[in-house]
């Protein structure tokens, strides 16, 4: 399975999730459009169900990490790579925390501006030191 080939299309999803309400669209239709593999569908499922189920938490971690910036401000690609990279971090145990702040900047540079990269390492990297101090 390529795990990256579905980050970007979850990412693409959240992207698409902050201007329509794509639980309208089958599901056909959302992997139609993101031209997933078959192996890629269910780690995409994953992370777009658990992005959307702790929205409130991982936005809570954004907003707390992105020093002089407000949410609405962000560029809403690097809103999606950040969420999905948040989402990970805080559920995904089977996921090393440097494949997935890696994996964001690498998804980041590729799909956003020419500063996203080091943007969304920043605030990973915060947010990543803030969970492991608040971890027992």
């Amino acid at each position: 399975m390529s795990r990256h080939a579905a980050r970007i299309a979850a990412m693409r999803a959240v992207y698409a999730m902050q201007f329509s309400n794509i639980q309208d669209m089958s599901r056909n239709q959302i992997f139609d459009e993101l031209d997933l593999e078959q192996d890629d569908v269910q780690y995409f499922e994953e992370v777009l169900a658990g992005t959307e189920l702790h929205k409130q938490e991982i936005d809570k971690h954004i907003e707390n990490n992105i020093n002089n910036w407000k949410m609405d401000r962000l560029p809403k690609v690097d809103l999606a790579v950040l969420r999905i990279a948040v989402y990970e971090l805080l559920h995904r145990s089977d996921v090393p925390e440097g494949v997935t702040i890696n994996e964001a900047v690498r998804i980041a540079k590729t799909h956003s501006t020419a500063k996203s990269g080091r943007y969304v390492n920043g605030v990973l990297s915060s947010i990543n030191k803030e969970i492991e101090k608040n971890c027992p």
